[in-house]
């Protein structure tokens, strides 16, 4: 079943860190890692057949002038079942894979991972230097400034998310 909604302006939600350990091996040296130039507040709740997840603060950042990579952070937070995301994906975007940042020998590393635990009662951030999502072969549209970003569970579920496109300062 596919679920559908628009992230809209709300008050700021507080949040917890979670992270899931990495389950691959592939390594890509940060060079330029996205950083959010200002704070967006926006926030949307899913309530629908036992996954009631509750969306907050999310945004693509807009790729650095003539790339086609880019990143996209949100908090998650559970008050359902136990559930795992194992893939996004975009329209405007050949790829999108699940990131997370690691430190290996005083170098920042990301790290593509198979799937992220969201528990029960949880919260999972989705932010700079952490989890996110990396966005390959971004190619949006002139003054386009939103994209739809589909997650995909384990258990089959998807969950379509509007989310803005930030433009860099």
């Amino acid at each position: 079943m596919k679920r559908f909604f628009t992230l809209s302006a709300a008050a700021v939600m507080t949040a917890a860190c979670s992270q899931a350990e990495p389950e691959t091996q592939e390594v890509v040296v940060v060079e330029d890692a996205p950083v959010a130039s200002e704070t967006m507040e926006v926030a949307a709740d899913v309530v629908e057949e036992g996954m009631p997840l509750d969306i907050s603060e999310g945004y693509i950042l807009a790729p650095l002038k003539g790339r086609d990579v880019t990143a996209g952070y949100f908090i998650i937070e559970n008050n359902g079942a136990d559930a795992r995301m194992v893939s996004a994906s975009s329209p405007i975007a050949a790829e999108v894979e699940l990131h997370t940042h690691t430190m290996n020998d005083g170098v920042m590393q990301m790290r593509e991972v198979e799937g992220i635990d969201l528990p029960t009662g949880e919260v999972v951030t989705f932010r700079p230097g952490g989890l996110h999502l990396m966005l390959f072969g971004f190619d949006r549209a002139e003054g386009q400034t939103e994209t739809p970003v589909t997650l995909q569970f384990e258990d089959g579920e998807e969950l379509t998310l509007t989310l803005p496109i930030r433009e860099r300062e």
